[in-house]
């Protein structure tokens, strides 16, 4: 079948301006460049890959991978499940349903915690702020010489939303 090329270039453009068109991803998904997970963490890591945005009833899950480079083997792991009503006490259910215990931060503003799960734990702070949960998660284990502090790191880093 021949499509005359006029039509052919109408097809692309209309194409092109769709792909164009389409709304970028929330900016709140990767709130950190990777000059500032560098300074804060000591980890030489990627630019944020967002995932797609997950919803949930009363709200949605954005996620961020910051994942690590030139042979260094930690990546900075972002979670925030953003509620659409702040003051909904299913919010606070829904933080004991968590895996593992949890370590209060003392005197910390945002209530933070810090995650332990055994053999699957990693260096993990949790905190709400402005009706995000927002858990940041470095990929190295207990057993790493520098677990501790890195969890001391964590609490630098500058809180969102």
């Amino acid at each position: 079948m021949n499509v005359p090329v006029a039509s052919q270039l109408a097809v692309s453009a209309l194409i092109a301006s769709t792909l164009v068109a389409q709304p970028a991803g929330d900016p709140r998904t990767c709130p950190y460049t990777a000059a500032e997970v560098r300074q804060a963490l000591n980890l030489e890591v990627s630019e944020g890959l967002p995932a797609a945005p997950v919803a949930f009833p009363g709200g949605k899950r954005l996620s961020c991978r910051y994942n690590a480079l030139r042979g260094a083997t930690a990546s900075l792991w972002l979670t925030q499940d953003a509620y659409d009503n702040p003051r909904d006490p299913s919010i606070a259910m829904m933080a004991r349903m968590r895996a593992g215990t949890f370590q209060p931060v003392a005197d910390d503003a945002d209530g933070a915690e810090f995650q332990e799960q055994g053999d699957l734990t990693n260096a993990t702070l949790h905190y709400l702020r402005k009706g995000v949960q927002v858990e940041a998660r470095v990929t190295i284990g207990p057993r790493d010489a520098g677990f501790a502090a890195m969890k001391g790191k964590l609490l630098k880093l500058r809180r969102i939303p």
